[in-house]
């Protein structure tokens, strides 16, 4: 408390529930402290709930906010005052013990009206602004104190009108036109979670709760998502138009030429760790594609060539079709068909070399969009093939037919390439997989039938990438029981899974 003359006091709200009392002390220079008291029925309230810690405090007040009218500062500490708390009057944060505002008005001032007014709420969006809260940031902004807290040196944070962030006598200075987008960022970024979390829960329940009791009919496949398409909405949701970073863009490049120019030494040096930074990046790399496949398909308007261009992109995509290690030999290659005039050529959208061997295989291209079986019953519920995949299977079968034929003629200026034609296979990359009982019997029944010719749909295809991911992200054994050691750490009392406080001004 500041000496000089008796400060004016005035008892500012009281909560029932435990018997705490908020008091302003008011200086006759304008100086003002604004505090909690621990009140005896407040202690029998705490020592009940078991919170031993209490009988450190005597009957003294605790300070929770100042405000000095010489340099127009508001200073607040935060402070936990949950009064079922284990961690009843400490200090919110780490390190961080103030968080102050310039350009403030006085916590309260009679001025205006004759009952006069208290000024809480002079921070900026986000901040909690009732004193039984303990003030600082809402529990979902808390983050931006943990990332300062990184400073050693810095145990004040202080909001500015400044336009750079700085750090002098142990202050770090953050300027509200920086705070704000920040604030605004990591808002979108939990409602982004939140929304998500939300959807394969009600996706959960419904496949594992209610379909399993509903008759067939009234079944729809349930499309669980994955960790990349979690990635992509948080990613959407941090890099909002205008928002990348040039400076984080540099230092993700720098990083990756570091770590390029020195691979060798970091091998012999850092063994483990570069073989699972190696996995993270196959993780991220098949997350992103996942991603990306997941996008496309649901674009009804790509074309066979779209197509193309994306699995070239991506060959491993292709090589989950097959059952052996393979690689793409050729794109578009001709095998044969021309006539006399060089005129009636046919191309295969890719041939893979497969297998040890060398054994050449064809893959056509369709789009997800091309119908698999006809509209119209045949008979007894059964549909017949329609002319799109009917066709497909036709066109890879003569291809095939050519390749064997004109092997030979191919490979004379091939550069001395290898490759063989003993049983060329052929896979139909067409549709997706029908979720009609009657229709995917009818598919079943004809593409298992076929002789030397795959059938795979679209969706097939990412299925196959989420199991190769679902398998690289189980973590080993020796993962595992690292997982079992205990860390220390504070709780205090909310649940990452609560839900938070909006923002006071509605941002999204």
């Amino acid at each position: 408390m500041v000496e000089g003359n008796k400060p004016k006091v005035q008892q500012v709200r009281e909560r029932i529930e435990d018997g705490s009392i908020l008091f302003l002390y008011t200086q006759p220079n304008g100086y003002q402290e604004f505090t909690v008291k621990v009140t005896d029925g407040m202690r029998e309230f705490l020592i009940e709930e078991g919170n031993a810690q209490v009988l450190d405090f005597g009957s003294h007040e605790i300070l929770l906010a100042e405000y000095d009218p010489e340099l127009k500062l508001l200073t607040t500490y935060p402070t936990i005052l949950l009064p079922r708390s284990a961690y009843f009057g400490i200090n919110k944060y780490r390190s961080i013990q103030r968080i102050s505002v310039d350009e403030a008005m006085p916590i309260f001032d009679d001025e205006e009206d004759d009952d006069g007014r208290y000024h809480f709420r002079q921070f900026p969006a986000g901040f909690s602004y009732d004193p039984f809260d303990g003030f600082g940031l809402i529990y979902m902004l808390r983050f931006i104190v943990e990332a300062i807290e990184e400073f050693d040196n810095v145990d004040e944070i202080r909001i500015t009108r400044g336009s750079e962030t700085s750090i002098e006598d142990r202050i770090f200075f953050l300027p509200r036109a920086i705070y704000e987008p920040i604030r605004k960022t990591l808002n979108r970024t939990h409602k982004a979670a939140v929304d998500f979390a939300n959807v394969e829960k009600k996706n959960f329940l419904l496949s594992d709760l209610v379909f399993p009791l509903k008759p067939i009919s009234e079944q729809r496949p349930i499309v669980r998502r994955t960790k990349g398409d979690l990635h992509a909405i948080l990613d959407a949701a941090i890099n909002a138009p205008g928002r990348r970073s040039q400076a984080r863009s540099t230092n993700q490049s720098a990083a990756v030429r570091v770590v390029k120019s020195s691979a060798k030494e970091l091998l012999n040096e850092n063994h483990d760790e570069l073989l699972e930074l190696n996995r993270e990046i196959e993780l991220v790399t098949l997350e992103d594609v996942i991603t990306k496949f997941e996008a496309r398909l649901a674009d009804k308007t790509l074309k066979e060539g779209s197509w193309q261009k994306f699995l070239s992109k991506n060959p491993f995509i292709l090589r989950l079709a097959f059952g052996l290690p393979a690689i793409i030999f050729k794109e578009q290659m001709p095998v044969g068909g021309l006539d006399i005039d060089n005129k009636g050529g046919k191309l295969a959208d890719f041939v893979v070399k497969s297998g040890a061997i060398g054994n050449l295989s064809i893959v056509e291209i369709k789009t997800p969009k091309a119908k698999l079986l006809g509209k119209t019953e045949y008979r007894g519920g059964i549909h017949a093939p329609s002319s799109g995949i009917s066709g497909a299977v036709t066109q890879v079968m003569d291809q095939r037919y050519l390749l064997q034929e004109n092997i030979g003629q191919l490979l004379k200026y091939s550069r001395g390439e290898e490759a063989f034609t003993y049983a060329v296979g052929c896979i139909v990359i067409i549709g997706t997989t029908p979720t009609i009982e009657a229709h995917k019997k009818s598919f079943e029944l004809y593409r298992n039938n076929l002789r030397g010719v795959v059938v795979i749909t679209f969706d097939e295809l990412l299925e196959k990438l989420k199991a190769l991911h679902q398998f690289l992200a189980e973590p080993s054994t020796e993962d595992m029981e690292e997982t079992d050691e205990v860390s220390d750490t504070i709780d205090y009392g909310i649940g990452e899974d609560e839900d938070l406080e909006d923002d006071d001004d509605g941002e999204e």
